[in-house]
């Protein structure tokens, strides 16, 4: 999800979060073909831009690589 940088932070973090909850994964895997392709793990690879500050701060409470990702 691409969102704009104006984004508030409170907001990228609550899109994210809700983005890789359980709740969201099980209704994506039910109603989509392609559900099952999103998995968390792989949800920072190919990242080419900057991770907003509340994606950025998600990722980071749920321990990811951030290696990768460009700053």
């Amino acid at each position: 999800v691409i969102v704009r940088a104006d984004l508030p932070t409170a907001a990228a973090y609550e899109i994210t979060s809700t983005l890789w909850s359980d709740t969201t994964l099980r209704a994506l895997l039910n109603s989509h073909p392609r559900g099952s392709d999103l998995v968390a793990g792989n949800a920072l690879q190919g990242v080419g831009i900057p991770l907003h500050p509340g994606a950025l701060r998600y990722y980071k409470e749920q321990n990811y690589d951030l290696s990768g990702v460009p700053r």
